[in-house]
């Protein structure tokens, strides 16, 4: 089962301007860590905007790590989806705390009709569609730090409990509103500020709500 919802994406014309260039050797590991929760989501376009499991384990601890993680996430899809998907952990790869949470919880990145991240599977895959992929690069990657934190919450519990993830761990209102705070945290830190901007005008927004779109 993957939980969605319907997160506006940003219209390309805010795109931050950002080196599409991979900044592998720059990286220090580190944990993205934050008390917040949030649910697997559909990034998709509002009709006003245009848009161009194994269990849990710690983020890495070395760069060395880091690197070895980011280059083994696997990428299913054709080949712009691929570049696409490349460009946007580039992107990932520019905020140290990030990175690490994204190499640890998203072991797979895998285009599809629509987009939704599924925790339980070996490994954590991250299911993205075209409104998602096509939109601007750092937003894109926006979306991969937004749900590898679903895939952190899911495993967190899991480190601490056994059995089933209650469905609220991981998903819900609460949860999705916190994970909005996560993806503000990395525009910031990306300095994309009128994304953050943009981002940050969702919140209270009811988007998880909206119409189904596949």
């Amino acid at each position: 089962m993957m939980f969605r919802c319907s997160q506006p994406v940003q219209s390309s014309a805010f795109s931050s301007g950002l080196s599409k260039s991979f900044l592998l050797a720059c990286l220090l590991a580190g944990l993205f860590v934050a008390s917040l929760c949030m649910t697997a989501c559909v990034h998709t376009v509002s009709p006003e905007m245009s848009a161009t499991g194994t269990e849990s384990t710690d983020p890495p601890t070395s760069p060395e790590m880091l690197r070895d993680l980011l280059t083994e996430i696997e990428i299913i899809g054709n080949t712009g989806f691929k570049e696409n998907t490349q460009k946007a952990l580039a992107v990932v790869n520019q905020s140290e705390k990030a990175s690490g949470m994204v190499s640890a919880y998203i072991g797979r990145i895998r285009q599809d009709s629509s987009s939704g991240m599924m925790p339980y599977l070996n490994p954590p895959t991250y299911n993205v569609s075209s409104l998602t992929y096509n939109a601007s690069t750092a937003w894109y990657a926006s979306t991969i730090v937004h749900d590898a934190y679903h895939s952190k919450l899911y495993h967190d519990y899991l480190l601490e409990n056994s059995g089933r993830v209650p469905d609220n761990v991981w998903t819900g209102e609460t949860a999705e509103m916190k994970c909005l705070e996560v993806q503000i945290v990395f525009l910031e830190d990306i300095q994309a500020w009128s994304l953050a901007d943009y981002a940050k005008s969702l919140r209270g927004a009811n988007w998880w709500n909206g119409p189904i779109t596949w």
